[in-house]
Parts: structure tokens; sequence; C-alpha cells
């Protein structure tokens, strides 16, 4: 052999093998996991093709990984058998396989054939790219955008050509994405176009001709079947092919599903939800035990455990149900100001399930009090949705979508049952108890959830599943059955959060809260790894812990232990409220459908007062973005205790809202008092910045000019300059280099110029044009650096001709010397630059506004904030 493996080569050949997964694995656990599902479903599969190598060269990765180097060579030999043209990931895998045994020989014989073959060709590198999507995809939400990314690249690579398997992969994964329990990065955050696309995807897949895709098309109609729930037909999704995509609906999805693969686990996997859907409880029983007997999984088993609560629910009256809570949320006489009326989540109460609080009178009566109507008035007509999501161990067989709503009663009862007032009372919102209705999932058929932007609240709050109230069946076998099919399906996956979440549900059907509350718990605790990193089951998991302790609160007798509890419950809400603010973007009507707000408002207004409890109240509101009703609280609370944390507070909710003139004012208020250096000096320019470029939109410009200078003031006053010169002597505040002699009227330091000395009235000196007749200009340029409290350089391109020949004897100076003080301006072109300043770009533009003060305060806002960040730097 001419030469030898070397460590680059071995990262670059990792580049196309499954060791580039090593970093997507945290530890040997879900390795384990991952291969025994694998292992499960390559047992019983009839059908092995070229995509279903994939599997295989997983699986000997992941015994590879798991040290069983046997197992891996002889897995990595099936795969060769079944392989019907090259396969990049399987080479790849056999070079490191050979490498880490110590093969050298063979590794690089192997090695040589990859480069002089299948590298070289686009559909080798692009099924290679596929396969690794493919195993992203499989590995949870967290790689979902690595898995999307790479999927579209091989199908661009490959173009004209197609392979319907990766535009099925490619569906299947944004699909999953549109569901709120795997989202991630609220910020980006959008299921209609993630549903939009893969329906596009799938319906491409079903429409490709060949016939001998009949399995991948059976498993394409199943998840069209999941994103057509929220929708009545194709059409409305795609809008192509009027004629055919209007025909296909849920139900015609399921018809062609069972004509191409009826026995298939995933067919009946996703007919068994659509059963339950549809309340026909009796067949989905039927038909995930039927898929159990092929195939034992988690997911069914999850979901034979849903179809077994909504019997229970469809089976129990109101009457014979216990609501586990039954205290009303009382606004109070004085509404704080500032509540939207509609969007408070107090008015939008008025619904029987939104009408929640915690009765803290009650507890204090002690427990001899006991509750009236105990076995009465459960609240399960809300329908909790039972469409559940597992976001680990995903594959593409086993997936779950967005919950739809269906309807076993008359119109006219849902009407009666979720009536809202036209005028809901002002003062006090109370049950809406001793309504009819005929069952907890019949009410919800007409909050269908289209999409997240315009979904109703309804529809909402049941695809959320966080309830108040659940219907209490002790004793009840078809949950005790339930119970027993959740632990199986976490045994089989331990990082099966969402079945574990619905086991927390159960136990609460069954009146046993304290287990209850140990499934919401593992989800939020260290103690068990890292906590669930999915937004919304964290949240919905602390408000469940609050809920279960307050359920044991009723019934506990030592006065430690209820101390306790009560204490355990507001912090548990305490702590799902600071992690709504990060999702209500992606999901706002969690500010109307959460339980905690109201329910510690009202254990707060029952408070004395107290400043304790007005911060309370103004932090409550804060985190749910009711910040006029905020702002009022913390001027209450400044007139009780004044301090300048509160005082920060409300100046940045001022800012909140847009009110800079009050923002500003209160800001100066406390720069004149003794608490100036209790802030960062960066809070006081951004504050002064905001409110200058609000005035400054408003043609207010003495106003802007006033909030400038502040700003700039300061700035000016945390650097550390040298005392001025000899009495008398006058230096200016900022000095401006420029390499061109034109002085003044040079175009770009004409605007500069201006903008500093005329509008906020600051000394500024040009190169050396204020040098007294006589003097020594490099003299004066060497002081006057010294003296400056700032020095702007201009770069920007200049004939020869033009150029100062002073301005080059200084700047090795300014290098040495000033470059901590120094603000580089460059013009946008000019390539030239001056290591280790704080550098601001300018266009053209940004010095040819038609209105002259707008021009002059936008460009003394961007020069103010770069010269924040230049001495304000370890201010922040």
């Amino acid at each position: 052999m001419d030469d030898t493996i070397n460590d680059e080569k071995i990262q670059e050949i990792k580049q196309w093998s499954t060791f580039v997964l090593d970093d997507a694995f945290e530890g040997k656990r879900k390795m384990i996991e991952k291969l025994k599902q694998l292992e499960e479903e390559t047992a019983e599969e009839l059908e092995v093709n070229t995509e279903s190598v994939r599997e295989f060269n997983f699986i000997a990765y992941l015994h590879w990984r798991l040290n069983d180097k046997e197992k891996a060579f002889a897995t990595m030999e099936h795969a060769k058998k079944h392989a019907q043209e090259p396969n990049l990931i399987m080479q790849s895998n056999n070079v490191i396989f050979h490498i880490e045994t110590g093969k050298h020989f063979q590794a690089h014989k192997l090695l040589r054939t990859i480069e002089n073959d299948t590298l070289k060709e686009t559909i080798h590198r692009s099924r290679a790219l596929a396969e690794i999507a493919y195993y992203y995809s499989r590995l949870g939400p967290e790689h979902y955008g690595k898995a999307v990314r790479l999927f579209r690249k091989a199908i661009e690579d490959i173009q004209p050509e197609r392979n319907v398997y990766w535009e099925y992969g490619l569906a299947l994964t944004l699909r999953r994405q549109s569901h709120p329990f795997q989202m991630l990065a609220p910020e980006t955050f959008t299921p209609t176009e993630y549903q939009k696309e893969a329906a596009s995807l799938l319906y491409r897949v079903l429409k490709f001709p060949l016939e001998r895709y009949s399995k991948i098309k059976a498993r394409a109609w199943c998840e069209m079947s999941r994103i057509l729930r929220n929708y009545k037909t194709l059409y409305e999704i795609i809008s192509t092919d009027k004629a055919e995509t209007e025909k296909i609906n849920e139900n015609r999805c399921f018809e062609e599903a069972k004509k191409l693969s009826p026995d298939e686990t995933f067919f009946l996997q996703s007919y068994g939800s659509h059963l339950r859907y549809r309340n026909q409880l009796e067949k989905s029983k039927i038909t995930f035990e039927r898929a159990i007997s092929l195939r034992d999984t988690h997911f069914s088993r999850h979901h034979l455990a849903l179809t077994l609560k909504k019997m229970v629910e469809k089976e129990n009256p109101r009457s014979k149900c216990r609501r586990n809570l039954e205290y009303s949320y009382s606004r109070g006489k004085n509404q704080n100001p500032g509540l939207d009326r509609y969007d408070s989540g107090i008015a939008s109460m008025t619904d029987h399930f939104d009408s929640l609080s915690l009765d803290v009178d009650r507890h204090r009566r002690g427990p001899d009090s006991k509750r009236k109507g105990r076995n009465t008035h459960t609240k399960f007509g809300r329908s909790q949705r039972d469409d559940s999501y597992h976001h680990h161990h995903h594959h593409h067989h086993h997936i779950r979508q967005m919950p739809q709503t269906k309807n076993d009663c008359t119109p006219t009862n849902a009407q009666n049952y979720y009536r809202v007032p036209k005028s809901p009372p002002a003062s006090i919102v109370q049950p809406n108890r001793g309504r009819a209705t005929n069952d907890c999932s019949a009410l919800l058929d007409k909050a269908q959830f289209i999409h997240h932007e315009s979904v109703s609240k309804k529809g909402f709050i049941s695809m959320r599943k966080s309830p108040k109230f659940v219907c209490v069946s002790p004793n009840n076998p078809l949950l005790f059955e339930a119970v027993e099919h959740l632990k199986k399906a976490v045994e089989m996956s331990a990082g099966f959060d969402v079945a574990r979440y619905d086991l927390g549900l159960i136990y609460r059907m069954l009146d046993n809260p304290g287990d209850a509350r140990e499934c919401f718990s593992y989800i939020t605790s260290n103690n068990c790894g890292k906590p669930s990193g999915y937004h919304l089951i964290l949240i919905n998991a602390y408000e469940q812990q609050a809920i279960c302790n307050q359920r044991l609160l009723e019934d506990e007798t030592d006065n430690d232990k209820r101390e306790e509890l009560e204490y355990d419950i507001r912090a548990n809400m305490w702590k799902a409220l600071s992690a709504i603010p990060g999702v209500i973007t992606a999901l706002p009507m969690l500010k109307t459908t959460n339980h905690c707000f109201p329910t510690l408002k009202t254990l707060l207004e029952k408070e004395d007062t107290s400043p304790k409890k007005v911060k309370e109240l103004a932090k409550l509101h804060e985190l749910l973005g009711y910040t006029e009703a905020s702002i009022a609280y913390y001027q209450e609370l400044i007139e009780i205790e004044c301090n300048p944390t509160n005082v920060k507070t409300l100046i940045k909710n001022y800012l909140k809202i847009g009110n800079f003139e009050k923002a500003v004012f209160t800001l100066s208020l406390l720069q004149c008092t003794e608490e100036l250096g209790f802030f960062d000096k960066s809070f006081y320019v951004d504050t002064y910045i905001k409110g200058a470029l609000d005035s400054l939109k408003k043609k207010d410009f003495e106003m802007a000019k006033i909030r400038f200078l502040k700003a700039y003031e300061t700035i000016i006053s945390e650097t550390n300059t040298l005392a001025q010169g000899k009495k008398g002597e006058q230096f200016p505040n900022i000095l401006i280099l420029d390499s061109c002699c034109d002085g003044n009227a040079c175009r770009w330091i004409q605007p500069i110029f201006s903008t500093l000395e005329s509008f906020i009235q600051l000394q500024v000196a040009v190169n050396h044009t204020d040098c007294p007749p006589g003097g020594r200009i490099t003299k004066y340029m060497e002081k006057t650096m010294l003296e400056a409290r700032c020095i702007i350089l201009i770069l920007h391109n200049c004939d020869e001709a033009k150029k100062d020949k002073f301005i080059g004897l200084v700047l090795e100076l300014l290098a040495l010397h000033y470059r901590a003080k120094t603000l580089l301006i460059r013009i946008e072109g000019c390539n030239l630059t001056f290591p280790g300043c704080k550098e601001l770009v300018l266009s053209r533009g940004d010095v040819e506004m038609e209105n002259k003060n707008v021009m002059q305060g936008t460009l003394l806002s961007n020069i103010l904030i770069s010269m924040a960040d230049m001495f304000l730097i370890g201010d922040k």
C-alpha cells in the first residue's frame, strides 16, 4: 500500500456512515431501546428491498457501539445479501469496522473501492444522504431539522428522477413537526406549512404509477388520514387536481389503505385511532388488540389504553362521576386595568371547563368540612382528547397527529353546554353546573383544528390535553387494564413521556392522585435524566402536578403535610407559568386555557395586602403578557415599597406597550436619585434610544434630541478620559479622522459632523482643521486624540491626490493607544479595515434621506448603539 488511512480520511468516511450519529446519542440506554425496536421491526418484515437495507446498517452500527462486534459483522453480512446495488453507508461502515479492529490492510482496500466507484456516483451519495436523514428522523424531534434538510438535498440531487421512499420519509418528518407536543422552537413552529408540504408530498407518492409500491402507498394513505383530521378534503390543502383531491377525505384514506395492506400493523394502528375518534370504541379496541397480536409495540399499547379510557368516559354519565375540583373562580370587585375582556384569561373563563380555581378558605376550615356533592358534577364533558404523541423513539410506522373532535350529542345540547353569554358577568364567573350532556367526547365536533392560527378554543383545549377535571371512576376494570398497557408501553420505551403523561391522567381517573403526581413529576424532574425538552408537555406536567397536589390536599389532615402541599401547589403553578411566555407566540391560546393563571390570581387576591402579594400579582400578569395590568400592580407596589428593581421592571413594561413617555420619565427620576449606579448603564442607554426613536417617528425632533443627548451623556459618563488640558483649553467631545483632505466638504464627513454638532450640539473636530494657526499639526493631533472622549475613523474610497498626508502619520499612534475609544465607520464598498475597533457600516441611503432630521436621528442612534457597545461592554 502506498499510504495509510490518516485521521482526516477517517473523519471524511464517517460522514458517509452511521457513525455520523455518534453525537445524536446521549448514552447507551437510548441505543439499547432503538436496537430493540429495530430488531422487532425487521424480524417480522417480509419484504426486504434496497430501502430496508438501511435498517440493517443501523442495527449493525448499534451492535458495534454496544461492543457486540460479532453481531455487527453478522448484520452487515446480512445487509450485503439483500443489497441490490452498492450502498455507500454499508461500505463506509465496513471500512470503519476494519479500522477499529486493526485490519488496516483490508480497510485500505475497501476504502479505495469506495473512492474509485461508489463515491463518484451521484445516486449513491444521494442514497446515503437519504439514509442518514432516515436515521435522524428515527431519533426524535430534536433531530427532525437535520432529517428534513438531508431528505430535501437527496431528492433535489436526483431530479428529474424520483424516489417515493424519500418523498414519503420527508412528508412523514414534516407531518410530525406539526404536532405541538414535539415543538422544540416555538419561534419557528409553523404547523400549517408543515402539513401543506407533507400533504403535497404524500399525494405525489399516491399518484406514482408503479404497483410494486403498494405498501409504501398504503403507508402514505394512513399518513394522509392524519393530516385530513384537520380538513374536510385534500383540496383545502394543496388546491390542485380539484376533481380528484375533493374526493379524498379521511374515510377515503382508510378505504384505500385497507385495499392495499389490510393486515399490516401500521394500518391497524392508524385505523384503530381513527375508529376511536369516530367513537366506534369497541371496534377500535378490537383493532388495537389485533395489531398487538401481530406485533406488540408501545404505540399499540398506548393507544389501546386511550381507547379504554374513552370507553370509561362514555359509559359514565356526569351524575355518576366526581369532579376533582369544584370551586368557582371570582374576579373580585375591582377588575385590574389593562386586561382585555375577551383574551384576559378571565372573561374567557365563562365556559364550564374554564371556571377554575382553588378555594383556600375551605382549606383553612380544615378536613372536617365535607364536600357537598362529592360524587357528582364530574367535569368530563370537556373531552380530554387522547391523541397523544410519542415524541421519543419514532419510526415510520407509528405516529400520531393532532386531534380532530368528534360528536355523539345533538347540536342543541352542544351549543347549550358551551354557551358563552354575550355579556359575561362583570364580577363573578361561576361553573355552568347542571347542564345536560351525553358524553365526555361528544361536545367538541364543531371545534375542528383547522390550523393553529385559527384553531377554535375548544379544539385547542382538547388537543392540549391538560384537564382540570377528569371522569373519576375508582376500581374501574377498564382503567386498570389501561394502566397495565401504559406501564408496558413505558417499559418498552423508557423515554415515552406522552404515555407516562396519559398514565398520570388515568391514575387521576382512578382517584389515585399520588401515583398520578409521580408520573408527571418524572417528566419534569432532573432525577430521571434531563426534563422533557418539549415545551407543551413540560407545561402540562407542571400544571398537572399542581392539580394532583390539590386533590391530595382535600383529604389531608396533618397540618404540616397540608402546608407542604399548599407550597408545592403554588410552586408547580409558577413553574408552568414561567415556561408559558416562551410558547405563547406559537400557541397564543395558552393564555386563556391554562389553569394556573386564574387559580394563582384567586389565591393571591384572597391574601392580605402586602408588598409580596402585589409583586406576585404583578409578576403573574407579566408572565402571561397582560402588561397593562402588570404595570398597575407595579405602580401600586412602588407606592408601598419603592426600590430600584421594581422601578426597572416598571420601565421595561412601559417599553413593552410602547409608552416611551412614561418609560423615559420614570428613568429620568431614577437617574436623579442615589440609585443611579444600581443598574448597568446599558439599560439607561437602551431606554433613552428607544424613547428617542419613538419621538423621531412622531416627528417630535426636539424631544428626540434631548433623549439622544441623555443617551450620549450616560455612555460618556463611563469613559475614563484624562483631565482636560490647561485652564482655558477646549478639546472636542468627538474627533473625526478621515483620510481625505476635503474636510467638512467630504460627502461622508458632512452628515456625520452635522449630526453630532447641530443635532445634539457636541464639540466635534475633523482631522486637524481646528489646529491653531502656526501650531504643529502632529503635536495637535496627538493631544486631541488623547483628550477626545471618542474618536470616529471614517474609511471610504477616495483618490490618492485627495488623501490627507497628516492622517497617515497618526494612524499608527491611534492603533497603538486609542483603539478602545475608536469607532470605525466604514462606507459600504470600501474593503479597508482597521482591526480592533468597533465597526459601523454605512451606505449611501443612510445619509441621503429626504428629511434631514430623520436622517440625523437615525444615523445618531446607530452611532450611539455602537458607542454603547464600545464603552459599556463590561456593563451588560
